[in-house]
């Protein structure tokens, strides 16, 4: 009921495009709300199909300091990192790079994919992972929080596109005009490297 000020902060629909059956219900859980404030393009679009205003703001990552929690590099090599799951193609691009620039492959929390990372450390603390991050020369990732904190951290990255949940990670590069760093599987075998090994905030 309205007996409580509701409001929500940087809400997210996630993958989901359309409210299908539930549309009803979820318009009436609306309706409880004072401020609904979204994440993503598609979040505000969703809210907003039900008459509803919608605004959008920052993911709350963005907001926040990490650098007094932030472990110290824990690897003295220059490496690559992964964060996500990778196809065979993905894995041979990750591979050619590291080769090219000499640097080791590390992956952290890597979920089971089509192509296994050589290195990948599965129980790391908060401060520990972005330690990780803190530390590497550049980064792989397929995950709407991985591609955030190699911005929050300023590394050279690139967000290996998964159509079916890229949705947020396309909108925030796009607001970011680093929608340059979203690669597909069809892009694999022609990439420039010169071209994504700096990173321009």
């Amino acid at each position: 009921g309205k007996q409580v000020a509701k409001l929500s902060y940087a809400a997210s629909f996630g993958g989901t495009v359309k409210l299908g059956k539930l549309q009803s219900e979820i318009y009436r859980l609306f309706a409880d709300f004072q401020t609904i404030l979204v994440r993503d393009g598609n979040s505000q679009r969703l809210v907003e199909s039900g008459g509803f205003e919608a605004d959008k703001v920052l993911d709350p990552t963005l907001i926040a300091d990490f650098g007094e929690i932030t472990a110290p590099p824990p690897l003295e090599k220059p490496y690559i990192l992964l964060y996500g799951s990778f196809s065979l193609e993905q894995g041979a691009c990750i591979t050619a790079l590291a080769q090219a620039k000499k640097l080791k492959i590390v992956a952290i929390g890597a979920r089971p994919g089509k192509w296994q990372p050589p290195n990948n450390i599965l129980e790391v603390s908060p401060q520990e992972w972005l330690g990780y991050y803190a530390g590497a020369s550049f980064v792989f990732t397929n995950y709407f929080h991985g591609t955030i904190f190699s911005i929050i951290i300023r590394k050279p990255f690139i967000s290996f596109d998964r159509p079916e949940k890229s949705i947020k990670v396309r909108d925030l590069l796009t607001d970011l005009k680093l929608e340059q760093r979203i690669v597909t599987e069809a892009q694999l075998r022609n990439l420039n490297w010169d071209d994504y090994l700096e990173l321009e905030l």
